[in-house]
């Protein structure tokens, strides 16, 4: 039943790119990159953790691509911002949290609440960059 939360919290992130993209205040490579990476995750979290060959397919590969290119732009842009550093803090638990579940239910809702508290850094990062006054 709860099998899909993480391809329904990747839609999230395409939601977050499309809005912030219109921002002047943030960088649009940012934004560009959350699409993608919404768009390309959402199919690969289309699959279950239990169907064989999910982990060594291409469509993982671009998503971890999408994902390693977001990293490198926030790091880029936000590198001094420690909200960036408790963000990646937080993934490195949540990714030793995922491996260590049982169920693929347990996973994917585990995956799912990374995606939310990676949307919610970004938007900490998008509201310390338009309330810092240079």
């Amino acid at each position: 039943m709860f099998v899909y939360w993480s391809m329904f919290t990747s839609v999230l992130f395409f939601v977050m790119g499309f809005y912030l993209y219109h921002n002047e205040r943030f960088p649009i490579l940012i934004s560009v990159c959350l699409m993608a990476c919404g768009i390309v995750s959402t199919f690969h979290h289309a699959r279950r953790y239990d169907e064989p060959g999910w982990e060594k397919d291409g469509i993982r590969s671009m998503d971890l691509g999408f994902v390693a290119i977001l990293g490198g732009l926030l790091i880029y842009y936000y590198g001094r911002c420690g909200v960036l550093w408790t963000m990646v803090l937080g993934l490195v638990g949540f990714r030793i949290g995922i491996h260590c579940l049982d169920t693929c239910e347990e996973k994917t809702i585990c995956h799912a609440c990374m995606h939310l508290f990676v949307l919610a850094g970004i938007l900490g990062l998008w509201w310390t960059n338009n309330h810092t006054h240079s």
